[in-house]
């Protein structure tokens, strides 16, 4: 049967490209969108995409011809209960249940772009969940503010007088439509809000499943003209959730760049009497005289010793209490040198004075 579409050139029209309609051209309250006859683009489409609703959704970034890009408004006050923030680190938006989030979208056209339409759709995004179609849990679908709302399963929901609410017949993903608006005099970007209607943690629906939102700019014949995507978190403190995840980034990429090998050194005084950093300077001599070796982690270094010469060795240390620890070792090797290289006719004269003294005892003479 033929729909109202795009033709295969036989007349007929795929079924996939009615994917986000039923089968009157009609949402889920039995509206109907305009007809092809209605369409009017700014600019002729080079290549079209299949409709985003498939069993497994495209998140591919695509901004088309139209050069299709999206950003969030002004956000609030960066603190712990903030209602919404967006992270460029994770590219995921963190937001409180039912905080209007703005998001604004734009695209290249020099005239007037009729029949065009902004779709939302949630999908979960680790491999094993993303055939799962996201909805409300049941508490939140039952709760009596929901009672006579007839999308009440809609997981996404747009604050527009023309968003459209539809399921999907084949796969029965939710997603919200609204026209693309006519930009503002004196901007390129058109606002849209956007409320979330359950958690991330709410038990029968999200279920601590990854999630993300796919943007696309379609026709009225579905054809996806450009995508974007992010990710998502519902949760009650989006701000501290979003300084939490980006200082786990943070943490690892210092791990990362640690276990990467580097030649430059740190010197660090140590906070003591001694006067040892980790890269210790050998003392002021001819250079001729001096012999640096450097001990790495994988030995020590051979060669032939001459202990005639003055060796200096550099060690490097990974944690301040290792360094610490190696520290006082070097402090009592260097006293026991000093010792072992005291005049040796010291000991011999003050031998030589004890021996004196024990094999003449004092005497005393009476006249």
């Amino acid at each position: 049967m033929c729909k109202p579409g795009v033709s295969d050139g036989n007349g007929a029209i795929p079924e996939s490209t009615t994917n986000g309609f039923n089968s009157f051209g009609q949402d889920d309250h039995g509206r109907s969108y305009p007809d092809s006859g209605t369409n009017v683009y700014c600019r002729p489409q080079a290549s079209l995409s299949p409709s985003p609703m498939s069993l497994i959704p495209s998140s591919q970034p695509f901004p088309g011809s139209y050069n299709f890009q999206f950003e969030f408004g002004k956000q609030p006050k960066d603190t712990k209960s903030t209602a919404w923030t967006f992270s460029d680190m994770t590219n995921k938006l963190y937001a409180q249940k039912d905080a209007m989030c703005p998001v604004r979208f734009r695209i290249d056209c020099d005239g007037v772009a009729n029949g065009l339409y902004i779709r939302a759709l949630p999908i979960y995004s680790r491999p094993e969940h993303v055939q799962d179609v996201v909805k409300r849990c049941p508490n939140h679908i039952q709760a009596p503010e929901s009672a006579n709302i007839p999308h009440r399963e809609h997981f996404i929901w747009c604050e527009n007088q023309g968003a459209r609410y539809v399921t999907d017949s084949s796969t029965g993903r939710c997603a919200v439509i609204a026209p693309y608006d006519a930009t503002p005099a004196g901007t390129s970007w058109v606002t849209y809000l956007f409320s979330f209607k359950c958690l991330n943690s709410c038990v029968g629906g999200p279920n601590r499943r990854e999630m993300s939102i796919i943007y696309t700019l379609e026709n009225s014949n579905q054809e996806v003209l450009g995508r974007l995507s992010i990710d998502l978190r519902i949760c009650a403190c989006p701000g501290r959730d979003r300084k939490s995840e980006e200082g786990k980034i943070e943490l690892q990429r210092q791990k990362r760049n640690e276990t990467t090998p580097s030649h430059k050194t740190t010197s660090i005084n140590r906070p003591s009497t001694s006067h040892m950093s980790v890269n210790t300077s050998p003392p002021q001599q001819p250079a001729s005289q001096v012999a640096v070796h450097e001990q790495t982690m994988y030995g020590i270094m051979r060669g032939p010793r001459d202990e005639s010469r003055e060796e200096t060795f550099t060690l490097r240390v990974k944690g301040r209490r290792n360094y610490e620890v190696l520290a006082m070792l070097r402090d009592a090797l260097e006293t026991s040198s000093r010792l072992n290289q005291r005049p040796r006719n010291e000991y011999v004269l003050t031998a030589k004075s004890s021996s004196v003294q024990k094999s003449n005892p004092l005497s005393f003479s009476f006249t």
